[in-house]
């Protein structure tokens, strides 16, 4: 399932490389997590998360 995903990473509007080892860890626990939601497809296209720390 994770096989495939182009992972990118930005922080603070600074884009952070990532190996493949990494991309393919990030996208097999993401993936992981979204399958086993109730309303997101199984053949998803793309997945955008925001973390925000609150003020």
């Amino acid at each position: 399932m994770s096989e495939g995903w182009k992972v990118t990473l930005n922080v603070d509007g600074k884009t952070i490389p990532l190996n493949p080892f990494v991309q393919k860890f990030i996208s097999s626990t993401i993936t992981g997590m979204l399958s086993s939601l109730r309303d997101v497809s199984a053949d998803f296209k793309k997945a955008v998360l925001t973390l925000e720390r609150e003020a």
